[in-house]
């Protein structure tokens, strides 16, 4: 009777595990969980029990499976949305880049990276901020005379022409290039859903490749690369934190 009850207690202590691993998404934990509750329900001599967890870790296994193919499909999407980043941004298609960040911090969300998930989703932000300047700059010229047009059009009129020289920060010139992977696979098509909010995620325990993100926003300008700090303004040509220049 003793040793039974050492194996009830056992088995509560196991499903309290198993629930926990249900709710932060990690089905292979399940898996290996319920397995052995159905071992030890089978000690005691529970065949009902014993055979109902064995058939609950065969499902569990399946989305353990299944949750893992949706894990790899979420790090190709975003390695290809990055890669299509660059080429956006080397044509200067800010809107797109927008569309394109704001994808890859929906799918950060879902694999549970909430810190890059927001830096991303804070730099669609700032390049679609960006790309309504570059439109109001298009439609000035589009009010002037043909003449003053065509000389416009040896010196266009961007951003940095729509903002007051007071308004304007000490380092308005082009942000750093994009570095990304290059990758063979097919660019998705942005999205013209904006996420306006992104809720906490319960799978925080998942990472994407955090080193390739990093060097990703330290390359954008968003990330000292020496003391780590949080760029805010991707114009800024000077770390705030350690006076680093990111212009090098």
């Amino acid at each position: 009777m003793a040793q039974n009850s050492a194996i009830v207690n056992q088995i509560f202590a196991l499903i309290e595990e198993a629930n926990k691993a249900i709710n932060e998404a990690k089905f292979e934990t399940v898996y290996q969980k319920y397995i052995k509750i159905a071992e030890l329900c089978n000690q005691i001599g529970d065949k009902q029990n014993a055979a109902s967890y064995q058939e609950a870790a065969k499902n569990f296994r399946i989305k353990a499976i299944e949750s893992k193919k949706r894990e790899k499909q979420l790090k190709d999407a975003i390695n290809r949305a990055v890669n299509a980043a660059k080429i956006a941004y080397q044509n200067k298609e800010f809107g797109k880049i927008s569309d394109l960040y704001y994808n890859v911090a929906s799918m950060l969300h879902e694999l549970g990276d909430e810190q890059n998930a927001t830096k991303f989703s804070n730099s669609a932000k700032k390049f679609r901020e960006r790309s309504v300047l570059e439109q109001k700059g298009k439609d000035m010229v589009k009010q002037l005379p043909k003449e003053i047009q065509s000389s416009i059009k040896q010196s266009p009129i961007t951003s940095n022409d729509l903002v007051t020289s007071e308004a304007r920060p000490k380092s308005a010139e082009s942000p750093p290039a994009v570095q990304v992977s290059s990758s063979q696979q097919k660019i998705p098509q942005p999205t013209s859903a904006v996420p306006r909010h992104l809720a906490p995620s319960a799978l925080s325990n998942m990472r994407v490749n955090i080193n390739k993100l990093d060097k990703f926003m330290e390359s954008l300008g968003l990330k000292c690369p020496k003391c780590g700090t949080f760029i805010k303004d991707i114009q800024t040509k000077i770390c705030p934190n350690c006076s680093l220049d990111l212009t090098s």
